[in-house]
């Protein structure tokens, strides 16, 4: 049996450690590999201080190699949501219908790639900045912890991190 793959992305700086390490444990346990992505950095930090040595960049990915692609949160997420390399992975996976998973901030990264619109989301929502945006653009905000939507699974922040580590294996396992 071929070994799946899980391309987790991280920002740079300022992604939640736990929404990487805790999720990353999970899939690790259940015999899946994990792939660390980020952009334009070896070594990337986290909001405490985690840092992690990167395997590949978003600029050398190649989808076709993963299961699921899972974007991590925390506030440097955001410096992803307008980054087109990135939003073109988005883009590409979605059309490929893979697994697609984002928690906390993260979902707004799907929103800025355009693939959201009628289909359910969670996402931090600290603010109600976040609810507001997507249902403005026709995204249908549930405002649970983990909602899985076709091949999107997306969870509100770190304290949903098992619980959204756990739907992504189920999805995989069910393939």
């Amino acid at each position: 049996m071929k070994e799946i793959k899980i391309l987790e992305v991280i920002a740079p700086e300022g992604f939640r450690d736990e929404e990487y390490l805790e999720p990353k444990e999970i899939f690790e346990e259940n015999g899946f590999v994990v792939v660390t992505c980020s952009k334009g950095t070896e070594v990337a930090t986290g909001k405490n201080g985690t840092e992690v040595d990167i395997d590949i960049d978003v600029t050398d990915v190649q989808l076709a190699d993963y299961g699921a692609i899972v974007f991590v949160g925390g506030p440097g997420a955001q410096d992803l949501m307008h980054d087109s390399d990135v939003i073109d992975m988005v883009v590409q996976a979605d059309k490929k219908k893979m697994i697609i998973g984002a928690i906390c901030i993260a979902p707004m990264i799907l929103h800025e790639a355009g693939i959201l619109e009628g289909r359910h989301v969670t996402v931090w929502n600290g603010d109600n900045k976040q609810s507001e945006i997507l249902e403005e653009d026709g995204v249908i905000y549930t405002g649970e912890k983990v909602t899985e939507d076709e091949n999107l699974i997306t969870a509100d922040g770190p304290k949903s991190a098992k619980e959204f580590a756990e739907a992504i294996v189920n999805k995989l396992e069910g393939l």
